[in-house]
């Protein structure tokens, strides 16, 4: 469960164009042609507690907040389909991630 969840890709989605600029000339910079888009370091919230069946609300997204929280990072890559025009894709993809959690209650 991690905002966004309209409109712009959501830091699960990880996508090599999400590492390129609009036009797939360079990468993803700041700038006219930069896309709005993850970078190299997600954050992300879990819960055992949140199902894909369960409604998204406030009480949801606070529960799974206080539950867990982990920061995905991209350590190294490689792209392909660096064409303009065209939308980058992985041809390889090293990561780390760290996971953070409350200790079970008794």
């Amino acid at each position: 469960m991690t905002p966004p969840f309209h409109f712009v890709p959501n830091p699960r989605s990880i996508e090599g164009w999400h590492l390129r600029n609009a036009d797939n000339t360079g990468p993803n910079e700041a700038g006219i042609r930069n896309v709005n888009a993850p970078g190299l370091e997600r954050e992300f919230w879990f819960s055992p507690s949140v199902s894909r069946e369960t409604p998204i609300t406030h009480q949801e997204v606070r529960r799974a907040k206080s539950f867990g929280r982990g920061v995905f990072r991209i350590v190294k890559y490689t792209l392909e389909d660096l064409v303009p025009g065209k939308q980058a894709s992985f041809a390889a993809l090293q990561f780390e991630v760290d996971l953070t959690w409350q200790a079970k209650r008794r």
